[in-house]
């Protein structure tokens, strides 16, 4: 089960990104509280991305009270109860 997805091409920051695809698990809960997040570093790698970017988005995940740290062990969901909106672009053509 993957959690978090990121898309190159998007225009939107890969921070973002990792943030909007924990909510979205939690949403279609495929996460629960008190599941462990990915390591920093196996996100990083698998991505391709900074660990900057991976620990910018658990602590913007932290600072909305959805996940928690402990120290040498990783990131948990501490809340499945929050206001998810999500955003769809839509485009008619004819």
């Amino acid at each position: 089960m993957k959690i978090i997805n990121i898309e190159n091409q998007s225009g939107t920051p890969k921070y973002k990104q990792i943030v909007s695809s924990v909510e979205i698990a939690i949403a279609e809960n495929r996460l629960q509280k008190g599941d462990r997040l990915p390591s920093v570093n196996k996100v990083s790698l698998e991505f391709s991305i900074s660990r900057d970017t991976v620990l910018l988005a658990y602590d913007e995940l932290k600072k909305r009270g959805i996940v928690f740290a402990i120290l040498g062990k990783g990131y948990y969901i501490k809340s499945v109860e929050f206001s998810f909106e999500q955003r769809i672009f839509c485009c008619l053509m004819n």
